[in-house]
C-alpha cells in the first residue's frame, strides 16, 4: 500500500467519511470538515492521485463520475500506523506507549479511558 500525502489523506478520509461511491462535489463538500476549501480543479488533482494509488476507482453513474474505494479505512489506518511504529520506534510498541504516557501527551482521563479499554478488550 502506497503512502498518502497530508492532502490526499484528507480526501481520502472525506470519501471514507462519505460511503465511497461518491462524487466530486460531494468531496469537496466534506473536505471542509477537515479545514480545507479547496476549489474542484484540486481535488480532481488529489482523486486523480489517488487512482493512481490505487485507493479509489472512479465510474461514470448518470451524468456524474463517482468515486468507489478500493483501500478500506482500517486497513489504510494499519498500515499508517505500523509505518509510523517502524520508523519512530524501531517498531516497538513498549517504545511507542512509553512516549506516549510518558512525555505527557495524554490527560489523566485519557489514560483511564486507554485503561479501561484495554481492560474490556481483556488485554
Amino acid at each position: 500500500m502506497r503512502s498518502l500525502t497530508e492532502s490526499e489523506e484528507i480526501v481520502m478520509k472525506s470519501v471514507w467519511e462519505l460511503g465511497g461511491n461518491c462524487t466530486l462535489s460531494q468531496i469537496v463538500k466534506q473536505s471542509t470538515e477537515h479545514g480545507k476549501s479547496w476549489q474542484l480543479q484540486t481535488v480532481a488533482t488529489f482523486l486523480k492521485h489517488l487512482e493512481e494509488k490505487q485507493y479509489v476507482h472512479p465510474y461514470k453513474a448518470g451524468r456524474f463520475l463517482h468515486y468507489e474505494v478500493l483501500v478500506q479505512e482500517k486497513d489504510y489506518k494499519k498500515g499508517a500506523f505500523r509505518r509510523f511504529l517502524d520508523f519512530w520506534n524501531k517498531g516497538k510498541i513498549e517504545s511507542f506507549a512509553c512516549d506516549l504516557f510518558g512525555e505527557e501527551l495524554l490527560s489523566d482521563e485519557e489514560i483511564e479511558k486507554v485503561r479501561k479499554a484495554l481492560h474490556e478488550s481483556g488485554r
